[in-house]
């Protein structure tokens, strides 16, 4: 056991201010505090040069010197690990801040179960949501759901009968993998997944999140149900001149049926 301050802060807008003054050694937050931390530094002449150099020892040595001057910038410097959870966040953001020299931990939970798994100090598998925490079980259903047993997991609902709580046990309604060290991998939500036409099922989250990756696109709905084929809604900002020939990148790492 060990004695812990926590501060909690009301107005996410108020977060850049307040964690100078709080320096955490623990820190976590949603994706979207990392992805702005990345812009500022995408916007920094600094971040800038690095971001043009090719790999090798000029690049390393900027990189130590940006990465301390972001995390100190950001209040993180005495952080001992970051952790980011509560919605999916990119995995080639995590990559970038990997090649910095900054590690940002994948945590998973819900609000019937608040912390579930989480990726440990030393042992950070990008991009699995990490392994179970102490006395927590998850087993995976014949249909790929994440079913979890253990003491944070709610014993239902008040006064409201569902089929989210059975047997003990939580059906967390996402699906996943598990490889042989015990990480899990997300693979979307059971609601989330369409059929097409030729009967071919699609995970959306995992298109859509390929498709927010791009540069420019800050939101994608993808559609197909009972279709012969795929086709999605982007939301673009700025300069979207690149847009398709990232598309057809992107398209290129996919099965046939999710083109």
């Amino acid at each position: 056991l060990c004695k812990v301050k926590f501060y909690y802060l009301n107005d996410f807008a108020l977060l850049t201010q307040a964690l100078p003054q709080v320096r955490p050694t623990v820190f976590f937050s949603v994706p979207r505090f990392y992805e702005k931390l990345w812009e500022q530094l995408e916007s920094n002449p600094l971040g800038q040069k690095y971001l043009a150099m090719k790999d090798g020892l000029l690049r390393k040595l900027t990189a130590r010197v940006l990465r301390r001057a972001v995390l100190k910038k950001a209040g993180l410097d005495c952080c001992s690990m970051l952790i980011v959870g509560s919605a999916p966040m990119s995995e080639e953001l995590l990559h970038k801040y990997r090649k910095l020299g900054i590690e940002i931990h994948n945590a998973y939970g819900q609000t019937e179960a608040p912390l579930i798994t989480i990726n440990r100090l030393g042992n950070n598998v990008i991009p699995s949501i990490g392994t179970a925490l102490p006395d927590t079980e998850i087993s995976i259903a014949a249909d790929g759901e994440l079913i979890v047993k253990g003491p944070q997991v709610a014993q239902g609902y008040y006064r409201l009968d569902s089929e989210t709580f059975r047997d003990n046990a939580l059906y967390t309604g996402d699906l996943g993998e598990k490889d042989a060290e015990g990480h899990i991998f997300l693979q979307g939500r059971k609601k989330d997944m369409l059929i097409t036409s030729y009967g071919k099922n699609i995970n959306c989250s995992k298109v859509e999140q390929r498709l927010t990756d791009i540069s420019g696109i800050s939101q994608a709905v993808l559609v197909g149900e009972k279709r012969p084929y795929c086709a999605a809604l982007l939301w673009a900002d700025g300069d979207t001149h690149h847009i398709q020939t990232e598309i057809d990148r992107m398209n290129a790492t996919l099965s046939h049926p999710e083109q």
